[in-house]
């Protein structure tokens, strides 16, 4: 079987198969799949946690469930584009080619970070999860336009919350605000990572005590 982040990698290639021309579809890929895909593998542990919880078996990731129009395996990919697209925007910010002359490079990455951004948003745009990616990327405008520090690693919280919300709700459920909360935690003060552990770990946060609903994330904000 292949590892969550394989899975990831590869159905993130097929998500821009159409893409042209070549050249820039390869920048996609290289850009998307390139580096950790931590935020697309939570997507598709939250899905199979959710499942467990139910204690029903895990979920082909590539189905649908129910009514839904898309597979955990779908949300996956289009967490990971979001975030990899909002992660260059950031990156440009901090570093801008266009400071050195690298004119076509700093456009040609944007355009690259505008598809990724996009793509995942027209995936996610009629799931339970759309309000959270929305809430996501205005999260991040918001950072950026005022200013605002939330650590160095406030998009990637976010974005563990919004793999959370998009993987649990491709298999039918809800998540509460400890789910949430612990999908942010996973990121801590470094770089984000996937313990081994993190199906299991979903499973325990996901029984939230009572009156837990009210509570609130940094994307809410």
């Amino acid at each position: 079987m292949d590892a969550p982040g394989d899975r990831v990698r590869r159905a993130a290639r097929e998500a821009v198969d159409d893409v042209e021309p070549p050249a820039f579809r390869d920048r996609l890929v290289e850009h998307v799949t390139g580096g950790s895909v931590a935020a697309g593998e939570v997507t598709l542990a939250a899905a199979t946690a959710e499942r467990r919880r139910l204690g029903e078996p895990a979920p082909d990731p590539t189905v649908t469930v129910g009514d839904r129009d898309r597979s955990p395996l779908d949300c996956a990919v289009a967490v990971q584009a979001i975030y990899r697209g909002l992660e260059l925007t950031r990156s440009l910010a901090q570093a801008p080619p266009w400071t050195d002359g690298r004119t076509v490079e700093g456009d040609e990455a944007v355009l690259v970070a505008d598809v990724l951004v996009a793509r995942g948003m027209h995936c996610l745009a009629r799931t339970a999860a759309a309000d959270r990616a929305v809430a996501t990327i205005r999260s991040f405008g918001h950072d950026h336009a005022t200013d605002v520090d939330r650590g160095d690693y406030a998009l990637e919280r976010d974005t563990f919350e919004l793999a959370v919300e998009a993987g649990v709700s491709a298999v039918g459920g809800r998540p509460g605000p400890r789910l949430r909360n612990y999908a942010a935690d996973l990121v801590g003060e470094g770089p984000p990572s996937v313990p081994e552990t993190v199906v299991d770990d979903l499973v325990a946060a996901a029984r939230d005590p009572p009156g837990s609903e009210g509570a609130r994330s940094q994307a809410d904000h």
